[in-house]
Parts: C-alpha cells; sequence; structure tokens
C-alpha cells in the first residue's frame, strides 16, 4: 500500500491531479488567469488545487505533514477508483466527489470509489477544506478510458 501511495503521490505532483483540473484560465481582459497570478499559483500542485506544503502536523518520521500524507491518500484511492477497460463497454460513466471537482470514475470499481470517498472526507475532517479558488473543473463523467488493451484510467 505504501508504494502506492508514493506512486499516486508522485504521479499527482506531476500534474496528474485527480480532479482532472486546469489552473489556467482566461480571466478579465482575455488574460490568462495562472500568467496574471503566477506568484499564487506557485505555491500549488499544478491543476490539483492543493497548496504545495501546508500547516498540519509534521510527521517526526519525515513523511510530510499529516495533511501531505492524507492528500497522497486522496491521490492513490482516486487512481484506482479511475482505472477502466479501455475495450469495455459503458467504462467512466460515473462520478464520484473529490476534493475541488467531481472525478470520472469506473462504474464498476464500487469499493474504489467508496475507498476515495472516505479519503476525501478524512481530508477534509482533519485538514479542513482544500482551497479550489483556481481550480476549473472538467465535465464529469467524461465517458473516456484513455489506455491501451485492458488497462487504462478515466479522463
Amino acid at each position: 500500500m505504501r508504494t502506492a501511495v508514493a506512486l499516486a503521490y508522485a504521479l499527482g505532483s506531476a500534474g496528474a491531479g485527480l480532479c482532472g483540473c486546469s489552473s489556467s484560465s482566461a480571466g478579465a481582459g482575455g488574460v490568462d488567469a495562472a500568467t496574471a497570478d503566477a506568484g499564487a499559483d506557485s505555491a500549488r500542485d499544478t491543476g490539483s488545487g492543493f497548496p504545495t506544503t501546508d500547516a498540519g502536523d509534521v510527521d517526526a518520521g519525515g513523511g510530510g505533514s499529516t495533511c501531505d500524507q492524507l492528500r497522497a491518500q486522496v491521490n492513490a484511492y482516486g487512481l484506482v477508483a479511475r482505472a477502466c477497460n479501455p475495450q469495455g463497454a459503458s467504462e467512466c460513466t460515473a462520478a464520484a466527489d473529490g476534493l475541488c471537482c467531481q472525478i470520472t470514475v469506473s462504474i464498476g470499481s464500487t469499493q474504489a470509489v467508496n475507498d476515495f470517498q472516505h479519503a476525501v472526507t478524512d481530508y477534509a475532517n482533519k485538514c479542513g477544506a482544500a482551497d479550489c479558488s483556481k481550480v476549473i473543473c472538467e465535465q464529469t463523467p467524461s465517458g473516456i478510458c484513455d489506455g491501451t488493451g485492458t488497462k487504462g484510467i478515466c479522463r
């Protein structure tokens, strides 16, 4: 489990946020919000809506703050809930509430979706609401499963 959490955290930090969101949008006057607010955005993971650091309790084991660890858990469960089969019928036709946005999930992933929703609730209860002020959510469910063979991820 610890490996899956680390992998999901790395993927989430690399801009593969679960929200399916983008931190850039055209603001008033056609100015890109990401450009206008570059200073504010520099403290955020691209597209996730999470601060890159938080003021949560620091874990003495060097694994980051409690909120960082809970965020990694949300990302890990979200990846599992988004797993799909590109060759399957009716894949990616459901949505689950995330921290900022709904994410598209596979209809056959009931336990994974329940685990994801529990992790989102746990994060919100222990760390407060995520700052979603710069997050643009995509329409869900997408109905799109990206991947090859029988392994994919809902967009």
